[in-house]
């Protein structure tokens, strides 16, 4: 100590002694936030004090805290956002495909263990096993009326088994817009969270400094919180977090690898019209006629164009969609929109941004560079489920507007992607969804397969009594000619007894059967009475006007046996599927001998040719048919199994991460114990160094007074 004397002594133990309690109240911090979600390690930066030249030596006066400074990794925080996105979108979709599946009810033999083989003997698979079965026993027996039965028994189970399952799907379909909605209202408090820590961290380090490249003194603790923060955020949506330009204390947030391509197009200036000829939208032909006006095509387009929305505005033409859109065409709008440019999705979509050119700090939506997020059921922002309606996540600014955001990662990217391609949307356009890909397309296909075979089958038919298929009881009469009035007595239509009086004229006769509350509504045409009614007409009664109506125009539902009573049409999906009432035993319409099942007409009797059933039997092996059936389960099955397997090595990939990003900043007590003794032995070692120096003091000053 003869170098730096004993004052320079008591300081060197001094600076130590101070070093080693900041050490100790470091360690402390630590170990009380060992269970703290999001808290990193923090250390004392150490610094050796000034040194002196004394007697041609460098000795050191002492050793001092630089500061308090974190050990967060910017690349392993980064790789565990990456992961935490990978995982939510895995996660979203292992879900919803295992909901799907379920919803297929497609129950697999004990002996088979793989999910993607099927031998069902529940769900849609065995009805639809059932039905055809069902027309191939008839076959053998046409005048049995239990085999009858048996068909309109099956043919309702397999209409209403496919309602279920379809509706099932749809639930699903809705759960992802409901989840949806959750999740981007937890993004955006997320968002203005983060926004508000920005601000706070660089109000507490404006004093902070880096020292050999060492952050000091940094708002570690806040800074953890909002690590923590966008870890969540990273879950919900694909991020990219960058260090502000301006402030280094606060960071932006995009949205990463949104969905790219002209996601708009508009007109520049409104058309000259007529635009006469064709507007292909990707790949969708819509025909522009000579008398159309904007809203007339704006109209066509939104009835014909699978994810594309129209509207006009300022004597424009608007066109709007999700994804990418492509133009071509004859007319000169083709042309026209061909050369428009629309908002690129491929821009960056800032959620956070830390300062604008005045360095001032934004909060989330407040922030005219920046977007919240929302859920709507089209590109327009029409709010709010629709079984026709594609998922989208728009982006809202109060500068730019609302643009399609297209996540492609975490738990919103994962929503979107299954709903928008995996499951779907309720297309009612057969000459569309029969060439889809998604799920539900495929299985109305599959529907329409049946119904197309079936109803095409029966129309070439006879029922029981020699009866064309297409002359089931009517749902329509009309008189012939004029009838000659007064008809007086009675006419009965389905049961209800109408009274005509002598002062009766065809209106009073209209009026009274609308009048009566049944189902059956009359109008008077071209002095003719007609009666309609949803279900078959039975007319009877004592006038001349129920004898004009017997033997005058009768019309039926047709030979449909797959039939939507609510559109008097043909059924084409899930949506508008029914049987026939005359071929429903569940209604009073039904009559077994209806149902064909013969390809010869029989003069009188009861005719025993089941060869038309045995047609529509042998159905079940068509292509169309039952292997397709079972190759869209085999699919889903593969599709919610790959989910669940890739959602495993996702959850071992996103531990990994978690654990390396522990390892690195994460706090150990195992560690933060044993440094505790050191830093103790250290403050131990320093106050014995003192109280050496104190003695030599006192003992000093005791020869000096001798």
């Amino acid at each position: 100590m003869a170098g730096i004397g004993l004052n320079g002594a008591l300081w060197l133990g001094y600076s130590g002694l101070q070093v080693a309690q900041q050490e100790i109240n470091t360690a402390g911090r630590n170990l009380a936030n060992s269970s703290t979600p999001g808290a990193s390690r923090q250390r004392v930066a150490v610094s050796e004090d000034t040194t002196v030249q004394i007697g041609g030596q460098n000795l050191s006066i002492g050793v001092y805290a630089l500061g308090i400074t974190g050990t967060r990794s910017p690349y392993l925080d980064s790789l565990v956002q990456t992961e935490n996105s990978n995982l939510g979108s895995a996660t979203a979709t292992d879900n919803l495909l295992t909901l799907v599946q379920n919803a297929l009810q497609e129950a697999l033999s004990s002996t088979q263990t793989d999910g993607t083989q099927t031998a069902s003997q529940t769900g849609l698979e065995a009805a639809s096993t059932n039905l055809f079965n069902a027309w191939s026993k008839l076959a053998a027996d046409p005048t049995d009326s239990s085999l009858r039965d048996a068909v309109s028994s099956a043919a309702v189970s397999f209409s209403t088994t496919a309602k279920a399952i379809y509706g099932q799907m749809l639930d699903t379909k809705q759960s992802a817009f409901t989840e949806a909605g959750t999740e981007t209202k937890t993004a955006n408090s997320l968002i203005t969270q983060i926004a508000d820590l920005n601000q706070q961290i660089a109000s507490a380090e404006v004093g902070s400094q880096a020292v050999n490249g060492i952050p000091i003194n940094q708002a570690n603790d806040m800074r953890d919180q909002r690590e923590a923060l966008v870890e969540q955020l990273s879950s919900i949506v694909n991020i990219k977090v960058t260090p502000d330009a301006k402030n280094a204390s606060m960071i932006d947030i995009q949205l990463a690898d949104a969905t790219s391509g002209t996601n708009q197009l508009a007109t520049a200036t409104p058309p000259a019209l007529p635009a006469t000829g064709t507007l292909t939208l990707n790949g969708t032909t819509v025909n522009i006629a000579s008398g159309d006006d904007l809203s007339t095509i704006a109209a066509n387009i939104n009835a014909s164009v699978p994810n594309v929305t129209a509207t006009v505005s300022n004597g424009n033409l608007v066109l709007n969609s999700l994804s990418s859109i492509t133009t071509a065409g004859t007319s000169s709008l083709a042309t026209a929109l061909s050369l428009a440019q629309g908002p690129n999705t491929s821009a960056p979509i800032t959620l956070v941004q830390g300062s604008n050119g005045g360095g001032v700090t934004y909060s989330g939506a407040a922030d005219p560079g920046t977007y919240s997020l929302t859920v709507a059921g089209s590109s327009q922002g029409v709010s709010g489920y629709g079984a026709d309606k594609s998922l989208f996540i728009l982006a809202q600014n109060g500068t730019t507007g609302t643009i399609s955001a297209g996540p492609t990662g975490g738990s919103l990217g994962g929503l979107v992607t299954f709903d928008n391609q995996t499951l779907g949307y309720q297309d009612e356009n057969s000459a569309t969804f029969t060439t889809g890909r998604s799920i539900l397309d495929r299985f109305n296909t599959y529907l329409n397969n049946v119904v197309t075979t079936v109803n095409n089958l029966v129309s070439t038919g006879y029922d029981l009594n020699g009866n064309a298929a297409t002359g089931n009881p009517p749902n329509e009469l009309s008189t012939a000619s004029a009838p000659t009035l007064p008809a007086t007595g009675t006419l009965v239509i389905n049961g209800t007894t109408y009274n005509i009086a002598a002062g009766d004229d065809l209106n009073d006769i209209a009026a009274k059967i609308n009048a009566s509350g049944s189902n059956v509504t009359a109008a008077v045409t071209n002095g003719n009475l007609s009666i309609n009614s949803a279900s078959a007409l039975s007319v009877s009664g004592t006038s001349t006007l129920s004898a004009a109506l017997t033997g005058g125009v009768a019309s039926t539902h047709g030979g449909d046996f797959f039939y939507d009573s609510a559109t008097g049409a043909a059924s084409t999906g899930a949506w508008d599927l029914g049987v026939n009432q005359v071929y429903d035993y569940t209604n009073t319409d039904y009559n077994s001998n209806y149902i064909p099942a013969a390809t010869t007409q029989v003069s009188s009797g009861q005719s025993n040719d089941g060869s038309l059933a045995d047609q529509i039997g042998n159905q079940v092996s068509n292509s169309d048919i039952y292997p397709f059936y079972t190759t869209l389960v085999s699919d889903v099955g593969a599709m919610s199994q790959a989910a669940t397997t890739n959602l495993s090595a996702q959850q071992l990939v996103s531990t990994q991460a978690n654990t390396s990003q522990q390892s690195y900043s994460g706090i150990s007590t195992d560690e933060e114990m044993t440094n505790l003794v050191s830093y103790q032995r250290a403050f131990e070692a320093n106050s014995r160094f003192i109280n050496t120096i104190n003695q030599m003091y006192q003992l000093l000053t005791q020869n000096l007074g001798n």
